[in-house]
């Protein structure tokens, strides 16, 4: 999977790639920290300029910064010993945080319709979850 860079200030950078055929996610960084990501229809996605996607960017990180400090997590533990937290991040957008044995070893965020279709599938939540990791 081919990631593309994008700078935004000397604090904030974004990295785009394909998560599926459909789908793109757009990563972002904020002093070297992972902020998590967010993803679009590929098709929606093509239709936004570089300054669209700056906002989005600055958008995402004003909503991360807001809900880690107001947010209500809830957890799940998987088969496989992991632990996930989520919690709506928008109204139609949930941000997940994965831990193993504690510790945090990434997050990612969703549209909720997948969101939800993953939740009721542990199988496909444990996959998903691995391609978020795996990146």
């Amino acid at each position: 999977m081919e990631k593309k860079q994008l700078a935004i200030s000397d604090e904030v950078s974004a990295s785009y790639y394909n998560f599926s055929e459909y789908v793109v996610c757009v990563e972002v960084m904020k002093n070297e920290k992972s902020l998590g990501s967010f993803c679009s229809d590929l098709s929606q996605f093509e239709e936004w300029d570089e300054e669209e996607v700056v906002e989005l960017v600055k958008n995402h990180i004003i909503q991360v910064e807001k809900a880690e400090n107001h947010r209500n997590d809830h957890s799940q533990y998987l088969e496989n010993g992991m632990e996930i937290k989520y919690h709506k991040h928008w109204e139609d957008f949930y941000c997940v945080e994965v831990f193993d044995q504690g510790k945090e070893v990434g997050s990612f965020c969703a549209d909720r319709s997948s969101f939800e279709e993953w939740m009721e599938d542990e199988q496909q939540l444990s996959e998903v979850i691995k391609s978020q990791l795996t990146r």
